[in-house]
């Protein structure tokens, strides 16, 4: 039998993680500005399927990403430096403003994707599509 053949008839692996790590978690509670418990599970839930839709190549290089970026944070809190969700929003904001373009676009694309599932999901946007009108 060929190579090709029995490849074929294999199911295709996958890199990438099933769910959302920690840290990315940490990085759309930090950024969300949703009060109502129900919205931010609802984004957060859009966040793990838009990670999960990425091909694996973009989801493996966010993957190291986040581990370093997570790893980095934590020894942040070790020391003291970083102790609660506002100290990490600062610290995202000061990322996105960096020189080193790989921080600008992790900030960058988690942002964007917690601002259009809240502005999507949020209870503004479904009283808007049950409200008709004038």
């Amino acid at each position: 039998m060929s190579p090709s053949v029995v490849a074929a008839d294999r199911p295709p692996r996958r890199i990438g993680s099933t769910l959302m790590l920690r840290f990315e978690r940490e990085v759309v509670t930090a950024l969300g500005n949703a009060p109502e418990q129900s919205t931010r599970g609802a984004v957060e839930a859009f966040v793990d399927g838009s990670l999960r839709a990425l091909p694996e190549p973009i989801r493996l290089g966010l993957l190291g990403e986040t581990v370093i970026l997570g790893t980095y944070v934590g020894l942040l809190r070790a020391a003291g430096r970083v102790e609660d969700t506002v100290d990490l929003r600062r610290r995202l904001d000061a990322w996105e403003g960096s020189r080193i373009s790989y921080l600008r676009q992790y900030v960058h694309m988690f942002r964007s994707l917690v601002l259009f599932a809240e502005n999507e999901l949020g209870p503004d946007a479904t009283d808007a599509e049950q409200e008709p009108a004038v």
